[in-house]
């Protein structure tokens, strides 16, 4: 008996398992498009010659190129951030879809670099979003959502912002994706016909 459980950990211990992916959108050093009210920085940098800076009191929103996208294979979104001091202040994540926006509330209680990790999951409705298969961007909402006004000198830095899923992804690159995504987009349109 004790032989039989030994030999079934052994080979629990090498069966293949299933790899978790990222999909890197924006490595903050241009590449993908502007974000508007933001400067590209030398330092201080997470990964590469780059990141994203951001005045928070001087523009109280923030969001990221415009894209569409199927999301509902990611169940994370994950990107480092860097913080002078910690603050005792939320800014509301958004991520917007025809008819909404899901919501998260992100605490800024750190100092210096920390990956951030969003779970998509824990996102609230905002009216009705059209779904995770819909998404058209990433918005940081400094204002307007019930906090208080930006503490003075708030600045953030963001590198390496990426998408996460469970399992395998058929493409790794945004350029790919966005080609895969617009390929079944058309498909689709040229199934229905032309109205």
């Amino acid at each position: 008996m004790q032989r039989t459980i030994m030999v079934l950990l052994a080979v629990l211990s090498v069966a293949p398992t299933s790899a978790d992916s990222l999909l890197i959108l924006d490595d903050a050093e241009g590449k993908v498009g502007p974000w508007r009210d933001t400067e590209i920085v030398a330092e201080p940098v997470h990964g590469g010659e780059g990141a994203l800076r951001w005045e928070v009191a001087k523009a109280p929103t923030l969001d990221s190129p415009r894209f569409l996208g199927d999301w509902t294979k990611f169940d994370e979104l994950r990107f480092w951030a860097y913080l002078n001091k910690a603050y005792d202040y939320n800014i509301p994540i958004v991520f917007p879809a025809e008819g909404g926006y899901y919501i998260i509330d992100w605490k800024l209680d750190w100092s210096g670099w920390k990956e951030q990790r969003i779970k998509l999951a824990d996102c609230r409705k905002a009216h009705e979003p059209a779904g995770w298969d819909r998404i058209s961007s990433i918005g940081f909402r400094a204002q307007g959502y019930g906090q208080g006004p930006a503490p003075e000198g708030l600045t953030i830095v963001f590198d390496d912002f990426a998408l996460h899923a469970p399992g395998d992804l058929p493409e790794t690159s945004l350029e790919a994706w966005l080609a895969r995504e617009r390929k079944e987009r058309v498909t689709q349109l040229k199934a229905q016909g032309n109205p």
